[in-house]
């Protein structure tokens, strides 16, 4: 696994700490976090996996911040995911 430059600390943490996970649609569960690959330059980002549902959608809403404050938003397949990890 490569982490990406800048949370580069964060993603050893969740390397070594954390079972990685499928990127399957199904598979996400409430507590798990996500990284992306935003684009093609390196730029990165993390979030959580909520436990709000959206229903619409079928899947759980993602906790993140990607500059204007924590949001609540159904980002989850917006970016190239990067990485899907679980704490057992």
């Amino acid at each position: 696994m490569q982490c990406p430059s800048r949370i580069t600390k964060d993603c050893i943490f969740l390397w070594k700490g954390l079972s990685a996970l499928t990127d399957s649609p199904e598979a996400f569960q409430p507590g798990d976090v996500v990284s992306w690959n935003l684009d093609n330059r390196g730029t990165t980002h993390i979030g959580i996996v909520s436990n709000k549902w959206n229903a619409a959608a079928e899947r759980y809403l993602i906790i993140h911040n990607i500059g204007s404050g924590a949001r609540l938003e159904d980002r989850l397949f917006e970016w190239k995911i990067s990485g899907h990890y679980r704490y057992f």
